[in-house]
Formats: structure tokens, sequence, C-alpha cells
């Protein structure tokens, strides 16, 4: 093992590293180095290489991924993040084929990502956020059955993604909710394990696929700010562990339905959209309940008494419908911050 991490070595990586045959950990992280020589891919028995968050402040400095890294087969773990990499990722990237872990986010990478990455069968965690790629994500990374994160958030991507079968287990990081030219949920395709979908403020168009109501094991759902389309599905209601769920700003219509009150562990839900009709009364069956929005929509009803029921209710918005009728004293908490605004109750 090689440690030369955090000493502000600067200039150029000596070629005599590629001299240590037997090196099997080399840690070059936190210096200023301009450049990664070739003769590393000497290093044919590394299994950890890190030469992340190198120091280069000259914005036209930074260096190529080398081809010839493609000769560390027995590589486990590559750390190039935020490390100054400049260029495209090679093709030949897909002869790594031991990598478990992959992390190139926070560099200069520009142009395509290579379908070569569906080869990296081992892999159980990629990065490649924050760059400049411009192009779609490659379908072969469905490839990679093991993937249990994967990080692909980046403003440039147009994105068609078909992650159901890779083997994310629970999250898919907050981050996508950047892919400002991600314009459908059709072209998503996601494991019915994942536990996190934040979607939230994108372009997407079209309605609500409804196999959102597969993902049974869902505890977050937001895919507000967007330009969503068509009704509120029943199918949310098969979302029993859903503990919030957020579809505000968009341009969902209909009313909210009864079965709503299926949802028995949400703690928050954000419906501001353009919903109509009633509210119903099963939103007293809804007794973890902490945060309630459903702003601005063209609600015409009275509040249900029922929503006097819910005991753990801090936060109550109906503000901007067309809601009539008195407000009953039995929303009157010390607790419970109300906002009634621009409707027309009495009471």
């Amino acid at each position: 093992m090689l440690d030369l991490s955090y000493n502000e070595i600067s200039g150029y990586i000596p070629e005599e590293l590629g001299s240590l045959k037997n090196l099997v950990t080399l840690n070059l992280s936190a210096n200023q180095f301009i450049t990664i020589p070739w003769a590393l891919s000497a290093l044919s028995n590394l299994t950890h290489l890190n030469i992340s968050y190198q120091y280069v402040y000259d914005t036209s400095e930074g260096y190529e991924l080398p081809l010839s890294w493609a000769n560390l087969t027995k590589l486990v773990m590559l750390d190039a993040s935020y490390g100054g990499i400049r260029g495209s990722i090679p093709p030949e990237i897909g002869k790594l084929v031991s990598p478990r872990c992959l992390y190139l986010g926070g560099n200069k990478l520009s142009g395509p990502l290579p379908s070569t990455l569906g080869y990296l069968t081992n892999l159980i965690e990629l990065y490649i956020n924050r760059n400049q790629i411009f192009d779609f994500i490659p379908s072969e990374i469905g490839n990679l059955k093991r993937l249990t994160y994967l990080d692909l958030s980046a403003k440039n991507l147009s994105v068609s993604l078909d992650l159901g079968s890779v083997g994310l287990g629970r999250t898919i990081p907050p981050e996508i909710s950047e892919l400002s030219k991600l314009t459908s949920t059709s072209q998503i395709m996601i494991s019915r394990s994942l536990v996190t979908l934040d979607l939230s403020s994108n372009s997407i168009h079209g309605t609500i696929p409804p196999a959102l109501g597969l993902l049974t094991n869902l505890s977050l759902l937001n895919i507000s700010h967007n330009y969503i389309e068509g009704e509120l599905l029943l199918s949310f209601t098969n979302l029993s562990i859903l503990v919030k769920l957020e579809i505000s700003q968009n341009q969902i219509k209909g009313s909210i339905t009864l079965e709503i009150g299926k949802l028995i562990s949400i703690h928050g839900q954000n419906l501001g959209n353009m919903l109509s009709g009633l509210l119903p009364s099963t939103l007293g069956h809804l007794t973890s309940l902490t945060e309630l929005c459903i702003d601005w929509n063209p609600i015409n009803d009275s509040i249900p008494l029922e929503i006097g029921s819910v005991k753990k209710l801090t936060y109550l918005d109906l503000r901007g419908n067309y809601l009539s009728g008195d407000i009953s004293p039995c929303l009157a908490s010390s607790q419970l911050e109300i906002n009634l605004s621009y409707n027309s109750l009495g009471g």
C-alpha cells in the first residue's frame, strides 16, 4: 500500500511509480497533480486506485483517463471523483472486468456515455454525476444486475432510462431531480423494492403511469413541479406504507378519491394542482398525518368535520379554493397552524 494523500504535491506523478509491480493500493487523493502517467497501467496487481480531489485551478488544465488503464484487470475500486478529468469516458473502460465501485463524479467529462459500461457486471456503485455529458444513458446499464447505487445526475443528460433489471434496492439519489431534460415518466422502469423516488422539478409531461402504484415499498414519492396531467390515480392508494406524497405544481385534475383514506402511514401530503370536487371525509382516517396541503385547487366544498379527528396534524393549508360554510371548532388547536385564506368560509 502507498498512501500519498493530502500532501499538496503538485506537478506530475513520477513515472517510476509504474515499477512497483506488487502494489495493491495506491492513494494519491487531495493533491495538485495535473496529469496521470500511463505508466500506472503497469501496476497489474492494483486493486484500489484513488486519484480524487486534485486541485486543478486552471480550467484549461486537467487530464484524460488513460486508455492503458484498461489493463488494470484486478482493479476493484477506482475513485477519480473531482479529479480534474476532462475529455470523454473511453469505451475501453469496459475492459475493467473487476470494479465494484467506480467514482467519476465532479469532473469535466463530456461526450457520450460508452455502452461498454454495461460490461462492468460486478459494479455495485457507479457515480458519473456532476459532469458535462450530453447524451442518452445507454440501455446497457440495465445489465448491471449487482448495482445498488447509481448517480447519473447532471443537467445536460437527455434521459431514456430503463432500471427495471438493475438491482437498485432502495434509493434513487435526489439529484436526479436536476435532470432538466427528463420529459416522460414512462421512460423510467424501476425496481419494485424502491423506497424513495424523487422526480421533482423536471420537465415531465403526460400522465402519471399506473406502474407507480406497483411500487408498494415506497415511503416517499415526489413528482412535484412538472407538467403532469390527467387524474390522481386510484393505484396510489396501494402504497400503504407511503409516508410522504408530493404531487403539487402540476396540472392534475379530477377529484380526490375516497380511497385516499387507505394511506394509513402517510405523514405529509401536498396535492396542490387543479383538483376539483369534494374533500373526502376519509381524510379523517389518516391518523398519522402531520401536514396536509391542498392549496390553490378549484375545490368547491366545506371542510369535512373528520379532519378534526386527525390529532397529529400540525399544518393544514387549504387556501385558494372555493371552500364555503363554517370553520369547525374542532380545528381549534394550539398546535395546529392553519391557512384558509382566499376562500369563502364563515363562522
